[in-house]
């Protein structure tokens, strides 16, 4: 026993207490195990997703949380043990295809490891879509990957829309890389655009950074898309819409040059859009005349197209005021020799009634073979009038057959012939050798509005009958317009104005074939 103790004695000074450390520290995320409905389930109906893991997690980022094509009304998320749980406050589209993904959008609980990406696909209908459109996002100038970006297909069809709200068909989210992937699309041509949904409304609203892809996407597709900063205006900017009458207003907006701007209908019907006119009465100005519409609509929406592609929606309240019917010539008094009378008309046209038509030579000699042809707006009289000749155009009670089966009061309207001598044309070279788009302006006062406009992407211009005298030539230089694979929105003012120190001197009967601007591109 004496020998024993100093043993045991020993034995307990040198022991230490030691803590188990557990093995390496977890780095890894929750893994989906199983989910319901199973991945490429099909004829699914139910209003509830349960997405299985082998470890308890927290939701990181709801708004991560992508379900595509999206609800219009945002799904219920709930943590149930270890398992998430999507329930959906509206019915399932029939015939179509969902994914569910789970971009950076939950953790586990103790590590809080990030799950990255995390996908499945169902259809509510026999068969699986399995297209799909990927590609990155940069943003512009640095190049920059542009990483949590909303990426939103739309239909690049306007009329297949089947109501008032432009809402994305299908989404998804860019990566750290700035990479994204939109699965099991229907085989459809689509309109794509990138913005950053500061307020998660799944829309593009002021303020957030876009862009998008200047040409319908196909299914397959690989694209780059190139986000602007808020600080540069949008390619298209429609101000509020000033209503005129019970069923037509202006719609101001901004948009770039050359560019085809169109309102059509929100509502469904395949015949609709013929039934809805829109007029350019000003560089910067639509009139919009709607038969569709019923007296007692107040309030509708419409979209706004920019080249056959979606680019807003609109609210439009009418007034009751009655439509009032205008006719101008939209020559005003004085016609170059060669060209047609044309008439405007701020109602729709559905046809003139020749009959009713009348053309005299200084109020005596009648002019009974002339043409007539019209469109929605004007209608046109073409006849080999002579120079330095008055004429007089007289058109009597229902002449004019309105869209809304109205007719036009009695109407005489004026107008003299001037000599083809008043009048010179003139070709202008100049340099573009970017094929940069380029707004060539003619003018009387650098101070003042011009004459004379035109854009091209060439290096030349030919005017046709500029009223003789000299003229200020003045170039705009825009460098987006001629980078189709750059979407830089237009910016207000132009990257290079050019003020040729000479004038352009038009001479009466005379064509300027060579006006050579000697300007150095910057």
């Amino acid at each position: 026993m004496k020998n024993i103790l100093p043993f045991l004695l020993l034995f307990s000074a040198c022991a230490v207490v030691v803590h188990p450390t557990g093995g390496d520290k977890d780095e890894t995320p929750p893994k989906a195990i199983r989910t319901y409905p199973d991945s490429q389930q099909v004829n699914f109906s139910e209003r509830e997703i349960r997405i299985y893991f082998d470890e308890y997690f927290e939701i990181k980022d709801p708004n991560a949380v992508l379900i595509s094509p999206p609800p219009l009304k945002a799904p219920k998320l709930e943590v149930v043990g270890k398992y998430l749980r999507i329930q959906f406050k509206e019915p399932l589209h029939d015939s179509s295809t969902y994914t569910v993904q789970l971009i950076n959008a939950l953790h586990d609980i103790n590590e809080k490891n990030i799950l990255p990406d995390f996908k499945i696909s169902f259809s509510t209908g026999s068969e699986i879509d399995t297209a799909f459109i990927q590609g990155r996002v940069y943003t512009n100038y640095t190049g920059q990957a542009a990483e949590g970006y909303t990426v939103a297909l739309y239909y690049s069809d306007i009329a297949n829309y089947p109501d008032s709200v432009i809402f994305p068909l299908y989404l998804s989210k860019t990566s750290s890389s700035g990479s994204f992937l939109i699965p099991a699309i229907r085989p459809i041509s689509y309109t794509l655009y990138a913005f950053n949904d500061i307020n998660h409304n799944k829309k593009i609203d002021m303020g957030e950074d876009m862009g998008y892809v200047p040409h319908p996407v196909n299914p397959f597709d690989t694209v780059e898309i190139r986000v602007a900063k808020n600080a540069f205006d949008p390619p298209l900017l429609t101000y509020s819409p000033v209503p005129q009458d019970i069923r037509s207003f202006f719609l101001p907006y901004r948009a770039p040059e050359n560019s085809i701007i169109r309102v059509v209908s929100s509502q469904p019907s395949f015949d609709k859009t013929q039934l809805l006119y829109s007029n350019q009465i000003h560089t910067d100005t639509l009139l919009v005349v709607d038969f569709i519409k019923a007296d007692i609509d107040t309030q509708l929406h419409y979209y706004v197209q920019m080249n056959e592609l979606i680019t807003d929606t609109i609210k439009v309240s009418f007034p009751h005021q009655l439509p009032v019917y205008k006719l101008s010539v939209h020559n005003k008094t004085t016609l170059i020799p060669g060209q047609p009378l044309l008439i405007n008309s701020n109602q729709v046209i559905r046809d003139v009634r020749q009959e009713h038509v009348h053309l005299y030579v200084r109020d005596t000699f009648a002019i009974t073979e002339f043409t007539l042809s019209s469109d929605p707006f004007n209608f046109h009289i073409t006849y080999p009038f002579a120079e330095k000749t008055t004429y007089t155009l007289v058109l009597n009670k229902g002449a004019i057959h309105y869209m809304d089966d109205k007719f036009s009061e009695e109407d005489t309207f004026h107008f003299t012939i001037t000599e083809k001598n008043s009048y010179g044309d003139a070709a202008i070279l100049f340099s573009n050798d970017a094929h940069r788009q380029v707004r060539i302006q003619l003018l009387k006062d650098l101070k003042e509005d011009p004459l004379f406009q035109v854009s091209s992407q060439s290096d030349s211009i030919y005017f046709s009958n500029l009223p003789a005298g000299e003229y200020h030539v003045r170039l705009l230089y825009h460098d987006s317009a001629s980078k189709p694979d750059r979407v830089v929105p237009f910016r207000r003012m132009p990257s290079y104005v050019y003020v040729h120190p000479q004038k352009l001197t038009i001479r009466g009967g005379w064509t300027i074939g060579d006006f050579i601007l000697n300007n150095k591109e910057e």
